[in-house]
């Protein structure tokens, strides 16, 4: 999962992003150190919140990605 480098790039704290989707940030924490995952609804709110596809998110592709196997 990509959110901690996600977050960082936006310039926001795991506690802006726990109120941005209302969660605690101890759930943002564990997300981003891989001890817990989010769940599918969570996921789509955080891909939402950072305007970045799911695979984005997951790590499973770059935005760069993305683009060029959609062209």
């Amino acid at each position: 999962m990509r959110l901690k480098e996600l977050r960082e790039s936006r310039g926001m704290t795991q506690q802006d992003v726990a109120e941005a989707i209302h969660v605690t940030k101890g759930a943002v924490c564990q997300w981003e150190n891989g001890t817990r995952i989010p769940g599918l609804s969570t996921a789509l709110m955080l891909a939402d919140l950072f305007r970045v596809p799911l695979d984005t998110l997951l790590g499973r592709a770059t935005p760069e990605e993305i683009e060029r196997d959609a062209s």
